[in-house]
């Protein structure tokens, strides 16, 4: 069962199980920060591993330089979809009831079963 706990300015922390470090996520809830989510990065960040992107829909990894895996959680924190290596220059379209969108460097996130819960009122 994974765990994300609202932290402080805007970073959210996803725990998975004992066995696996916990991940870094940046929330972005601007219009123009979702449309360009990692799009700034030339390469996987160092100092966080994704972002959580609410509302989410759609996501677009044009003009990056590295893959993402990426989750669709619906509005009672449920995960929809898990999406795997997404590589450069793909669309994924959000499944039906997506609420937000969890992008991760390709590879951080863990192989188990990932249940995100985005926080109080998420």
């Amino acid at each position: 069962m994974a765990l994300i706990e609202r932290w402080r300015s805007g970073w959210m922390i996803l725990e998975s199980d004992a066995s696996s470090r916990p991940l870094w996520l940046g929330v972005i809830t601007h219009p123009l920060g979702r449309l360009l989510g990692f799009l700034p990065c030339r390469q996987p960040p160092a100092d966080f591993d994704g972002l959580i992107l609410e509302p989410g829909g759609s996501v677009h990894t044009l003009g990056m330089g590295f893959s993402l895996d990426v989750l669709f959680v619906d509005r009672h924190q449920r995960l929809i979809r898990r999406q795997d290596w997404v590589m450069p220059n793909r669309f994924v379209f959000a499944p039906a009831g997506t609420r937000a969108v969890i992008e991760v460097v390709a590879g951080r996130l863990p192989r188990g079963r990932i249940q995100p819960e985005l926080g109080p009122g998420g």
